[in-house]
């Protein structure tokens, strides 16, 4: 069927409430349901209440009510920022990491200026996106470095700061390339272990390729949570390497639970201090209707008591 011209008309608060009410949604109290539509997008707000559709019927299935929808919007809400802030700290220790490990192996603190170090191109462009954030700040640490240093590795970027300076202005996209564009070959070869895959196995990943391939599921989740996408039942990037790690399958491979199982594996490892547990069982509490639509999110019945979590 050929595409045709969207003419479809704009819609008020007080529209949108009576379009849904005569989808068979219940809406106790109408000027409230017109009050959050006006100030949310009602696109965004309606993937809330689809699973409460009767697709087929294009009907909500009794007795569904707004504010149902209302409730999952507002878990998802927490729930990306809980997610968020487990990411954040597992993003200072892996950029933190990187630069002990290839530091010390290379004996070059601006290691990241090295093009001898990295296969392809992607990170020139993490350099030249390191180079315009840090001409244009204004923190303290690099008006001082700015006033008093260069450094002599580099002719392209004689005024950069060592690593573990610059890894301040960087993003987590940006830390992901490096991971990923560094030639492992150039941190030792077979008989010899290789420190990029020992710095994996301190993040619990069998070797590199794993670790950067989780680095992608995390920057996905965590470009998400920045968005304020909605996040507790949305298709994933289902992680490698996490055959065996549970007890208790998953209901769904590409769904968050993997995600959180995943940020489980790479704190116990990094001895990063957690309680995904708790907390994911605190947040299903506070939110019934979320704990009710648990296999949405991939989560079995029963996932606490799977050995992962202990």
């Amino acid at each position: 069927m050929p595409p045709v011209i969207y003419a479809k008309p704009y819609l008020n608060g007080q529209d949108l409430v009576t379009e849904l009410v005569g989808k068979g949604l219940r809406v106790h109290s109408v000027a409230d349901a017109e009050a959050i539509l006006n100030r949310m997008n009602y696109y965004r707000f309606k993937a809330y209440l689809r699973p409460f559709l009767d697709v087929a019927a294009k009907r909500y299935n009794a007795p569904a009510e707004f504010n149902d929808g209302l409730q999952l919007y507002r878990f998802d809400a927490e729930f990306r920022e809980w997610i968020f802030s487990l990411i954040a700290r597992l993003e200072v220790k892996l950029r933190s990491r990187l630069d002990q490990v290839v530091t010390e192996h290379t004996g070059n603190p601006f290691w990241y200026l090295d093009n001898t170090l990295f296969s392809g191109i992607d990170h020139l462009g993490v350099q030249s996106k390191i180079d315009m954030s840090f001409q244009k700040s204004n923190y303290e640490f690099v008006l001082h470095y700015k006033a008093n240093y260069v450094n002599n590795r580099s002719a392209a970027y004689p005024h950069l700061p060592p690593f573990w300076m610059a890894a301040e202005l960087s993003t987590f996209g940006q830390i992901r390339i490096l991971y990923q564009s560094l030639i492992k070959s150039r941190f030792g070869t077979l008989p010899a272990p290789n420190k990029l895959d020992d710095l994996a196995n301190q993040f619990g990943a069998r070797n590199i390729k794993v670790l950067n391939g989780w680095m992608t599921c995390l920057r996905d989740i965590r470009n998400k949570c920045a968005h304020h996408s909605r996040l507790w039942n949305t298709i994933c990037r289902q992680p490698a390497g996490m055959n065996g790690v549970l007890a208790i399958a998953p209901t769904h491979l590409n769904r968050i639970y993997l995600t959180l199982v995943l940020l489980q594996v790479m704190s116990k490892n990094i001895c990063l201090d957690t309680t995904i547990r708790h907390d994911l069982q605190n947040l299903l509490a506070s939110y019934p209707l979320a704990s009710r639509f648990a296999a949405s999110m991939g989560i079995p019945v029963g996932w606490d008591t799977d050995p992962i979590w202990a």
